[in-house]
């Protein structure tokens, strides 16, 4: 290989290594995902804490917002008939977006509740980190957060930006599930 081939070759893969993302955190497997964990013991008792925002940004940027806390108890409830739209993994950082639909409300997030489907739209790489309030910390509490919401066309999120890390208080529309 001539050295000017080699110093093309370095300089075109070293180029495309670092126009790659960061992977902040590893992809765990298939068997991870949300779709193919069990629906956890209806009545099983959960732990949750609920974060309400005050200053949130007219854009829903949580950045200058006071955030309080409590804690709450509760049981996972039925299985709703509602869903995302999306798939991921959860872990204690939240519902780690891996896919999302065509047709999910995640794709016409808004900052206002009331409004029509805004422009916002959720990414693979987001992080859900709260529903309705509800930090989304395991299965268990993914579900109970979608159970006890009480508007779920109108669906209060936080969503962490994958790349930048931002996070924003959105609204978004639950697709419901026929039977």
């Amino acid at each position: 290989m001539t050295r000017v081939a080699l110093f093309l070759t370095v300089t075109l893969t070293a180029g495309l290594a670092l126009a790659a993302p960061p992977k902040d955190k590893p992809v765990p497997g298939d068997d991870k995902l949300l779709s193919r964990q069990p629906y956890p013991e209806v009545g099983k008792k959960v732990e949750v804490t609920v974060v309400e925002y005050t200053g949130v940004g007219e854009d829903g940027s949580l950045a200058a917002a006071k955030r309080t806390t409590k804690k709450e108890v509760g049981t996972v409830p039925a299985k709703p008939d509602w869903k995302f739209g999306a798939d991921g993994w959860i872990d204690a950082d939240g519902f780690n977006l891996t896919k999302i639909a065509r047709d999910s409300g995640l794709l016409g997030l808004r900052p206002a509740a009331g409004q029509e489907q805004g422009g916002n739209m959720a990414e693979e790489r987001d992080v859900i980190t709260h529903i309705d309030g509800v930090a989304v910390t395991d299965v268990e509490s993914f579900w109970y957060a979608l159970g006890r919401a009480k508007n779920k066309k109108d669906l209060r999120i936080v969503i962490r930006d994958g790349t930048s890390g931002d996070e924003f208080l959105l609204y978004t529309t639950l697709t419901q599930v026929k039977p």
